[in-house]
């Protein structure tokens, strides 16, 4: 209850019904609505982090169609996420982790910043965690970005994380995902092991390990 207070305080405020409810159908379809309802939600998806777990973002409570879809949808026709990221991974500093961290925080290493780069606000942040190794192996796979993102390209999933503990590549802690690094400093380790003990598999990145756990299930 007092998170939920918190959450309220801090980023509703006594303007959240009016903005966000409509008082009739009939107000749900004037443009004074509807702008209302558009500056609220971009307050929200506009805000800047400062960590690279996007703390603050307060995800899971915003969460799912009037969140996360609805912000990503944002992000790719008005923000021109897609070709931002694309401009990023084509920096000759980028690699696996740095691009993991831009999409999850909207952060650029002092190194590779740049005055073309504005800076991104929220990006991906809370509303993708393992699932954002997930989209980056698909990247991958389908050669949008090139082999230097490989070591961050493992869906750490549970199911992945049980089977490189059943290989000894992974310890114990991982019964728990951990936060966002964590899960890239497991996809690093998996990779390294993974070219030392079977290489002819790793193309395939975490996808052997999601077989074996699907064949083998607990």
């Amino acid at each position: 209850a007092s998170d939920v207070a918190h959450i309220w305080n801090g980023n509703l405020g006594k303007d959240f019904w009016e903005h966000t409810i409509p008082a009739s159908m009939a107000d749900l379809a004037k443009d004074s609505f509807k702008s209302k309802l558009d500056a609220f939600f971009k307050s929200v998806v506009d805000r800047y982090y400062t960590s690279e777990n996007a703390t603050g973002e307060d995800a899971e409570f915003w969460r799912r169609v009037f969140y996360d879809f609805r912000k990503m949808h944002h992000f790719v026709f008005h923000n021109q996420l897609p070709e931002t990221v694309l401009e990023f991974a084509e920096s000759p500093e980028a690699d696996g982790e740095r691009l993991n961290k831009f999409l999850r925080s909207g952060h650029i290493p002092d190194e590779m910043k740049d005055p073309n780069y504005r800076l991104f606000r929220g990006v991906v942040a809370q509303s993708m965690k393992a699932p954002l190794l997930f989209m980056m192996r698909e990247l991958r796979r389908l050669e949008v970005i090139d082999n230097r993102f490989d070591g961050a390209c493992y869906y750490m999933n549970s199911p992945a994380r049980r089977i490189a503990r059943q290989l000894g590549w992974l310890g114990d802690e991982t019964r728990y995902a951990g936060d966002f690094s964590d899960l890239v400093d497991q996809s690093e380790i998996v990779h390294r092991r993974m070219q030392d003990e079977i290489p002819e598999l790793v193309g395939h990145f975490d996808l052997p390990l999601q077989l074996y756990a699907h064949k083998h299930p607990r």
